[in-house]
């Protein structure tokens, strides 16, 4: 006991010791940036306006009497362009300026004067090269500077790109059209190439569109203050006729052109070499609504821009090869409009089956069943590109009701692998027969119990 008492004793005496041996070294000290007060009165709601008071009056002051974005315009791709940025100090002590970050497609150059007195006034060159996907390009640059106020002025340029031709607008939308009605359209073309061309061909891509889509073109004058620069100017005028399938439209405007001379004829290069026609495409896109429509369902789902897709998916048993949806038929027409199975693909693989119809008040239903068959070899539609889908068209027999597509998403094995995969599944017991099982003997084991109790009571009697 009284060893315990000595240990406790000398403990106290030597923390007695150190803690004056550490006031006596350290407590006078004051800390890098005063002392600590946990009472005090900077919070985050005022330390910004604290910080800014604390300032001396005599800073420099960075301005860019001219501003920071500068709007070239309209540029071609890989054509160069600069600019000079003027910055001036307003301020009442010297402003200095170093070069900062900048995105990798445009040179920050070095400002004139690294050093600003008081009223002075300095330039920064900014270099950049058209190159971009888009039609929009911007870039930025950062000047660093001893104003607390404007540590980083960015400086940013910002325009279009054209290229040889620019369409304006850039796609040509349709909207919705109504099925069973003509449409019409008209577009600019705009030459920003070195030399005039000559309007050769103009169309639209897709089979359905070269029969129901008729197009002109016509050089104009480039009056668009936007387009100044442009060299000639043309104008797309498209007639579409009715009947066009329902469902989103998504193709492409081809236009065909020759560079030519100012006389009119085919440029010749140096080697001799007659300048060749070229072709550049831009983007049609509308949706074509009519009375066809679907009632949808887990697998059966309508997309932007208009249209349905089934989606089956990857089988795994026979039930899951066939799908089933209804078609839907409204308006005036629905009882003496006829429907039909149109174009299947792909055919080997696709068959669809349409019901009677069924009257349901202001529309008829009609069941579609699609089947699936694996074929040969193994097919895969996921819908990863356009034309990666099944189709199914249902048509009628009235000119006012369009076709409908349907399109589907499937992966099948080949026949043989499919056969082979359905033998394993029916070789191997499911999880559910398994837990079946042992539920069974479980209760078998659970009903013999009382019958041993028994037993073992009428023995014991």
């Amino acid at each position: 006991m009284k060893l315990i008492v000595s240990m406790l004793v000398a403990g106290l005496i030597g923390g007695v010791f150190a803690y004056g041996h550490v006031v006596s070294k350290y407590g006078g000290a004051e800390g890098l940036f005063g002392p600590m007060k946990l009472d005090g009165e900077v919070t985050a709601d005022n330390i910004m306006r604290l910080h800014v008071e604390s300032l001396p009056d005599d800073l420099p002051v960075a301005t860019t009497p001219q501003g920071m974005e500068h709007d070239f315009g309209i540029m071609r791709v890989g054509e160069k362009g600069e600019h000079y940025f003027v910055i001036r100090n307003e301020g009442q002590s010297p402003l200095t300026l170093r070069q900062g970050a900048s995105t990798c497609k445009c040179t920050l150059g070095t400002p004139e004067s690294s050093s600003l007195a008081p009223g002075e006034s300095t330039r920064v060159k900014l270099e950049w090269t058209v190159n971009a996907r888009g039609d929009d390009f911007s870039q930025t640059a950062e000047i660093i500077t001893n104003d607390p106020h404007n540590v980083a002025i960015r400086l940013k340029i910002q325009g279009q790109i054209v290229r040889d031709l620019k369409m304006d607008p850039d796609v040509v939308a349709l909207g919705n059209v109504a099925a069973g009605q003509a449409v019409d359209v008209k577009t600019l073309i705009y030459n920003y190439s070195d030399s005039p061309i000559r309007a050769d061909d103009v169309m639209i891509s897709g089979d359905e569109m070269a029969e129901f889509a008729k197009l002109s073109v016509k050089e104009v004058e480039p009056d668009d203050p936007v387009h100044e620069a442009a060299r000639q100017a043309f104008e797309v005028s498209i007639h579409i006729e009715p009947g066009l399938s329902q469902g989103p439209v998504n193709e492409n405007l081809w236009f065909t052109f020759t560079p030519v001379g100012d006389d009119g004829s085919v440029l010749v290069d140096e080697s001799g070499d007659v300048a060749e026609a070229v072709r550049m495409d831009w983007q049609v896109v509308g949706r074509v609504v009519g009375a066809l429509s679907m009632i949808p369902n887990p697998r059966l789902s309508g997309v932007t821009g208009g249209g349905w897709i089934y989606k089956f998916g990857r089988p795994k048993t026979p039930d899951e090869l066939s799908g089933k949806s209804f078609i839907t038929l409204k308006g005036p027409m629905k009882d003496s409009t006829k429907l039909s199975i149109g174009n299947v693909e792909p055919a080997d693989i696709v068959t669809a089956t349409l019901g009677d119809p069924i009257g349901q008040g202001e529309m008829s239903l009609r069941r579609l069943t699609i089947e699936l068959k694996p074929g040969e070899k193994p097919v895969s539609r996921l819908g990863t590109v356009e034309e990666d889908f099944g189709i199914v068209t249902i048509e009628s027999d009235n000119s006012k009701v369009p076709p409908m597509k349907i399109y589907l998403t499937f992966s099948l094995p080949s026949a043989r692998q499919w056969q082979a995969e359905q033998l394993d599944a029916q070789e191997q017991p499911s999880d559910t027969s398994i837990d079946d099982a042992s539920s069974d003997d479980a209760d078998a084991e659970s009903s013999s119990e009382p019958e041993n109790s028994e037993n073992d009571d009428t023995n014991s009697e």
